[in-house]
């Protein structure tokens, strides 16, 4: 590629950041809303302190709990950050908080999991690099196109990757796990005959699946563009309706977050003409012809491009390939989990379960049954049903228990019998082998997961 190539030149060009500006506002919006939840659910005292066991992710088993005013206090610093994105004073500030300490508490315990904090890391990650510089003639502030398209295609991916999951025989041929979502909101939905209606189950199921394959590209294209927004917003406020109440409501401030993401694939000029009627300070940015005499220093983004590229490429190579890992493990991943995460797998399974846990102190001794809320709460318990992994946790963290008060020979058993998508029941461990002598690889399949019967 050579420097001045056609490609280069596009990649590094000037364009007006003011769309960008707008969504990084709103992003601190959403950091705002979300804190409000964390404090409304107790989400300190209940989610982290109550329980005597977190489940780590892999790798970062060394994320542990600080004490309770500490991480009060960075529940507070992570309020700020959304304050200071709102007003766009020490941004950057504002963005490394947020990312330190909402990282912080999203590895912490993976049974919160939701794809969406996930990609507001992701979001707040690529805003680091965030520099505007103003063009005197227009009174523009400008950015890299490389910077805007960055946050396009982590949008795209999001969409993408989520249709590319809906592609399996359980989704397209049984429209599930969509019935078990809508029937468990349709109890406390706003429109209860809509959640209970064949039109949403086919509507969710078929238009999912194609608006997720192709709303992110017809979103870059000027031609669908306008129908593609349209969609969207349509799209996403059914969404919230229909997935926010009841026994199903995880989806947050998803839909909203998106519907805001809108904004990187809308004209500049359009929405700033658009809100300048409304909030007339932004008149002041609506372009104005040259001074005769006035030099305008040329704006140039290219230096330390390959460094740009680089970087670029490293992370866009990370974030195509790193969701498609489940495909490296053996069996039905939606029964195993392996690879479910950070990999925009939304919604395409649903699981009920009946874990049981007993333990045997010494050969001595009867086997006793555990009373698992006197350990853990009712999210990570429901958690436990949609990954194995978590069942093996739980018995180390019993065996680790049972070591210290004096039983290093202690056995933990477990009956976990798991329905898949309305499907029957089917053990996911062996209730006769003690979970203690088995491991957990980290880096592939772990056999000990009894794999899902095939149809």
């Amino acid at each position: 590629m050579t420097e001045n190539s056609a490609f280069v030149q596009k990649f590094f060009k000037p364009v007006d950041s003011f769309t960008v500006e707008c969504f990084l506002r709103f992003f601190g919006v959403i950091i705002l809303i979300q804190v409000f939840s964390f404090v409304s659910h107790n989400f300190i005292e209940q989610g982290i302190i109550a329980p005597r066991l977190l489940f780590t992710y892999d790798f970062f088993e060394f994320v542990k709990p600080l004490p309770a005013a500490v991480m009060k206090l960075m529940m507070l610093l992570i309020f700020a950050s959304g304050i200071l994105l709102i007003i766009n004073k020490f941004r950057k500030i504002g963005l490394l908080i947020f990312i330190v300490c909402f990282s912080y508490f999203f590895l912490l315990e993976k049974s919160y999991y939701n794809n969406h904090f996930y990609l507001f890391i992701l979001i707040a990650f690529i805003f680091l690099f965030y520099d505007s510089v103003t063009d005197h003639s227009t009174n523009k502030k400008l950015i890299p196109y490389w910077l805007l398209l960055l946050l396009q295609i982590q949008i795209v991916i999001v969409y993408f990757y989520g249709g590319i999951a809906k592609l399996n025989h359980d989704w397209i041929f049984d429209q599930q796990p969509l019935r078990i979502l809508l029937e468990g909101t349709k109890k406390n939905a706003l429109l209860p005959d809509l959640n209970g209606s064949t039109f949403a189950l086919y509507l969710l199921t078929y238009g999912g699946l194609f608006y997720d394959l192709f709303v992110g590209f017809m979103l870059w294209f000027k031609r669908t563009r306008k129908f593609a927004i349209i969609v969207s917003i349509i799209f996403h406020l059914s969404n919230f309706f229909l997935f926010n109440f009841g026994e199903s409501s995880d989806i947050g401030g998803f839909p909203v977050f998106m519907i805001g993401s809108l904004l990187l694939f809308t004209d500049a000029e359009f929405v700033r003409n658009k809100l300048s009627q409304v909030i007339p300070s932004l008149k002041n940015t609506v372009p104005h012809k040259k001074q005769k005499h006035q030099a305008q220093p040329e704006i140039n983004f290219s230096k330390k491009r390959n460094t740009v590229l680089a970087c670029i490429s490293v992370y866009l190579a990370f974030q195509l390939l790193f969701p498609l890992r489940h495909w490296l493990y053996k069996g039905n991943t939606s029964w195993t989990a392996e690879g479910h995460r950070f990999a925009w797998r939304m919604k395409i399974h649903s699981k009920k379960s009946n874990i049981k846990f007993y333990l045997k102190p010494s050969e001595k001794d009867s086997t006793q049954a555990i009373d698992l809320s006197r350990i853990i709460n009712n999210m990570q318990e429901y958690n436990m049903g949609e990954d194995p992994v978590m069942i093996l946790q739980f018995a180390q963290f019993l065996g680790n228990e049972l070591n210290k008060s004096g039983y290093p020979n202690a056995k933990v058993f477990a009956s976990a019998k798991v329905s898949l998508n309305g499907k029957p029941f089917y053990a996911v461990v062996d209730s006769t082998v003690n979970l203690l002598t088995l491991s957990h690889n980290k880096l592939g399949s772990n056999d000990w997961i009894l794999p899902f019967p095939e149809y």
